[in-house]
This record gives structure tokens, C-alpha cells and sequence, in this order.
């Protein structure tokens, strides 16, 4: 049970860290559209 708890905790942050990750590159991708045009 509880290493079944830590493997989840691990999926999660690492999904969350993947969600910042991402939207941190749609952020910059607009920042640079904006320099752009």
C-alpha cells in the first residue's frame, strides 16, 4: 500500500511538472508571436 502511494505521488508530480512544462512553452511561443508580427 504504501509503495502504491509513493508511485502515485512520483506519476503526479511528474504529470504536473509536464502540465508547468508545456505551459510555460505556449507562453513563450505567444511572447515570441507577439515580437514577431
Amino acid at each position: 500500500m504504501l509503495q502504491f502511494d509513493r508511485k502515485t505521488k512520483r506519476k503526479r508530480l511528474f504529470s504536473k511538472s509536464l502540465f508547468l512544462k508545456i505551459i510555460t512553452e505556449y507562453k513563450n511561443k505567444k511572447i515570441n508571436n507577439k515580437n514577431n508580427n
